[in-house]
């Protein structure tokens, strides 16, 4: 019987941790976004690149969405890629309100995957790992990180610098 149950323990894991996102979406989504240090500036860089995506541009350095749409070359300095989850979202909604949320959702997700990953790999126990991702991703610095300063930016690499330090080891 434990043999059966260990067969299916990923599927577990994702699922709780999907569950555990799906919660944060609903605790914090409303009709507003909460404001934070970068909200404004992250907000014009996902419209701009849905803008882009739109007109068939995949790929550019240049967003028409910045400085009253003169064509700042916003994606040259900042990446643009960590962006396309938000844009996809757009697409799947109609307000980018509700993208942003699904966003900021599906990186919490991610986020979970990678440091069960991380303290699976370091310390070889499913159990460990769970409580680590848990108390790591609910740690008041990188809540405040995501929502409150809305330092995405900072939010990703601290999700992918950990994952980066196993696989580069």
């Amino acid at each position: 019987m434990k043999k059966k149950l260990l067969k299916y323990e990923p599927l577990y894991i994702l699922i709780s941790y999907a569950i555990l996102a799906l919660l944060m979406y609903w605790t914090i989504r409303a009709d507003f976004v909460w404001y934070g240090d970068d909200t404004y500036y992250h907000f014009l860089r996902i419209i701009g690149l849905s803008d882009n995506f739109k007109h068939g541009l995949l790929q550019s350095g240049v967003s028409t969405s910045f400085f009253g749409k003169i064509g700042y070359g916003q994606y040259i300095f900042y990446p643009w890629i960590t962006l396309i989850p938000f844009s996809f979202f757009k697409l799947l909604t109609a307000s980018w309100i509700q993208a942003y949320y699904l966003g900021l959702m599906f990186y919490f997700f991610v986020s979970f995957l990678i440091s069960h990953y991380v303290m699976k790999k370091f310390s070889n126990s499913t159990f460990q790992a769970v409580i680590f991702a848990v108390v790591y991703n609910f740690s008041t610095y990188r809540l405040i990180d995501f929502f409150s300063r809305a330092a995405i930016g900072e939010y990703l690499a601290t999700m992918f610098s950990r994952i980066l330090r196993i696989i580069f080891r």
